[in-house]
């Protein structure tokens, strides 16, 4: 824990309400009584982000954290539909010179994966607001036991196979409508020898069915290595929690590509973390959670 004494945060999606300010006061008790000193953006706020340069301003904060040698990773509190907005901003050859973990989830996953495509650095799905969250007691230990070393109890999500037995590959991906707003782009993930992670809040039937079909379209599925499925909140509460991973199966018709759901990652306050840009392995005749190996640049765990 040592390692880790200061952390950047920073809101690279939509800004925050000021009404969030309480929240955001809490969040850094919570991240200080655990040993680390947050840092904050001066780009979080609508009060704070007028007029087109937002997205430069909030792109600006973000580089100069990473740049930062006395930060050691960087916690992203935001959401909603503006992440991919800051990508012509950065400047990624800094990502590479200056590792370090940025958390973030949800529309962050168009920054995570664009980070990896362009730097080749590992970040982490998750948000760092599931520490005041309804399950805020469960995480600070999870977290906590990270910080000391022992990643398992954040970064080991129970899962099972639908198809295939055993994947193994780089994991990329996240919620399933911002990774889509990288399709065509230059910062879209490498999917050759990939396992790729699927989640999404809201969608019903026709909108998540629609999102495979695009993956379909743009040969994601025959050239990944299998999919990772996570919880889709409102598929799930409409169809069933096997709705998912039938439908993928209807769209692909592939019985060769190995597909596994975890019922512990996605949107909900009790949901584990994904390494992102790091090797994974999964194996059903070995265990129910996930293996992954260290980024060769960086050690994701604070020793």
């Amino acid at each position: 824990m040592k390692r880790w004494k200061k952390a950047g945060i920073v809101c690279c999606s939509d800004p925050l309400p000021d009404s969030f300010l309480p929240q955001t006061k809490l969040l850094c008790e919570v991240l200080s009584s655990l040993g680390i000193t947050p840092v904050l953006s001066s780009a979080m706020f609508v009060s704070e982000l007028r007029g087109k340069n937002a997205m430069k301003a909030k792109a600006d904060e973000l580089m100069r954290m990473i740049e930062d040698p006395d930060i050691s990773a960087i916690f992203d509190i935001s959401g909603g539909d503006l992440a991919n907005g800051i990508l012509p901003y950065l400047d990624f050859s800094l990502f590479a010179e200056h590792p370090k973990p940025i958390f973030g989830y949800s529309d962050l996953t168009a920054l995570l994966n664009a980070v990896y495509r362009k730097a080749g650095t590992a970040s982490v799905l998750y948000s760092v607001k599931n520490l005041i969250g309804k399950h805020a007691d469960m995480q600070a230990v999870r977290f906590l036991t990270f910080l000391q070393g022992n990643s398992d109890p954040l970064f080991s999500p129970v899962w099972q196979f639908v198809q295939g037995e055993s994947m193994n590959g780089t994991l990329i991906g996240g919620n399933i409508r911002c990774l889509l707003k990288l399709a065509g782009t230059p910062y879209f993930p490498a999917c050759s020898d990939a396992v790729l992670f699927l989640e999404s809040r809201s969608g019903g039937e026709n909108r998540i069915r629609a999102y495979f079909d695009q993956l379909l379209c743009m040969e994601v599925f025959s050239k990944v290595n299998g999919v990772l499925l996570g919880t889709f909140t409102e598929l799930e509460s409409v169809c069933g929690e096997d709705a998912p991973q039938q439908l993928l199966m209807e769209v692909v018709q592939n019985k060769r590509l190995p597909i596994a759901k975890t019922k512990t990652v996605g949107h909900g306050s009790d949901s584990h973390a994904l390494p992102i840009g790091i090797s994974v392995s999964m194996d059903a005749q070995k265990a129910s959670y996930l293996q992954f190996s260290h980024h060769p640049d960086y050690d994701i765990i604070p020793l």
